[in-house]
């Protein structure tokens, strides 16, 4: 895949550009922000009807691949926003007309259910905090699941989830993402006090409106994180290969001074190292274009072949974060600096492997 293809080189270049100033500042900076929104990058799920670009999911995954190939943080950010936009098919339509038609509308939450919602009337009181929410400093709109509190709950084997919709003036932001990667996608907690949030403002992931008939939202929701999350590790490892390349490069002339041969030697460890994971990756695309083409052609997809992409969505993230592993202790004690790119690129993979998701 060429990125440039989906994104000019002048685009590359303005978000890379504010790469240190995201580490340091842990935002992103407005013009980045302008960007994303004046191209959409956060409706590829939504259908034109709310604004959205509607793309089919082996588009979509190439599109967050070359978005975290731009910047680790930027392509995660393009992955959670977007893919807020999967509930619409959850949510009766004349809400979503009203949560979306802002052209700056954002979803960020949690499927953690670490909140609780009382039954009251009309509604729910809801209380709860949840970690992880990225997007959090510009969201438009928040989303949590809750347990649902009755007085059989002590005795439910199952307990009753639901998700909730929030409004900012609703949340309370956290300050507490302190990682050493993705630091710009503002992962920060959110927390909600006693809210009252009505039935018309909540929704579960098992009963979809047919609004839109699109066979986007009947791929399954488990099967659709790990592909999006994992998409992001392999434009994240992309970015660390070509980075690491020209790392050398430029140590080129002070290492043939000390010792002959080793630029050469990385080089052809880098390039070993990006061959095993390149061919996992064409695996990657292959099963999932598979599954979506099936998916097309009968309209549902077997237990077998949505294993099979639970493996290899599993199998390409840990590629990339054992791509990064092999090449990162050869690029020389240059490269522990933080100020240096392959280093900054090299973090964001750590944190991206650590996604329960991406979990065996």
């Amino acid at each position: 895949m060429n990125e440039l293809d989906l994104f000019k080189e002048e685009a590359v270049a303005m978000i890379r550009s504010h790469a240190r100033e995201m580490e340091e500042s842990g935002l992103v900076p407005q013009e980045v922000l302008n960007y994303m929104y004046e191209h959409k990058l956060f409706k590829i799920y939504l259908p034109e009807v709310l604004g959205g670009t509607m793309l089919s999911l082996p588009e979509a995954l190439r599109l967050i691949e070359a978005s975290s190939w731009v910047d680790g943080s930027f392509g995660w950010l393009v992955m959670i926003g977007a893919g807020g936009g999967f509930f619409c098919s959850l949510i009766p339509h004349e809400h979503n007309l009203k949560l979306f038609a802002n052209p700056q509308a954002v979803i960020a939450g949690s499927g953690h259910p670490s909140g609780i919602a009382k039954p009251v009337e009309d509604g729910y009181q809801v209380t709860g905090q949840w970690k992880f929410c990225s997007g959090s400093q510009y969201a438009s709109i928040f989303t949590a699941n809750c347990l649902i509190e009755t007085t059989a709950s002590a005795t439910q084997e199952t307990p009753e989830i639901r998700a909730f919709i929030f409004t900012p003036e609703q949340v309370r932001i956290i300050k507490d993402w302190k990682a050493f990667g993705l630091k710009a996608t503002g992962s920060h907690s959110m927390a909600v006090d006693s809210v009252f949030v009505p039935h018309s403002m909540t929704f579960t992931y098992n009963e979809p409106y047919d609004n839109y008939n699109n066979l986007a939202f009947a791929y399954p929701f488990l099967q659709f994180a790990e592909a999006t999350i994992s998409a992001v590790s392999i434009g994240i490892c992309r970015h660390f290969i070509k980075a690491a390349k020209q790392f050398i490069v430029a140590l080129k002339p002070s290492w043939d001074k000390s010792k002959i041969g080793r630029f050469q030697s990385v080089m052809n460890q880098i390039e070993a190292a990006e061959l095993g994971f390149q061919s996992i990756v064409a695996d990657y695309y292959r099963i999932l274009d598979a599954s979506w083409e099936t998916l097309v052609q009968r309209q549902e997809i077997s237990a077998a072949e949505l294993n099979e992409a639970s493996m290899i969505c599993k199998k390409a993230a840990k590629a990339a974060l054992m791509c990064g592993q092999a090449i990162f202790p050869i690029l020389g004690i240059q490269a522990i600096m933080e100020h240096a790119a392959v280093n900054q690129i090299w973090r964001d993979l750590q944190v991206v492997s650590q996604h329960s998701a991406l979990a065996d």
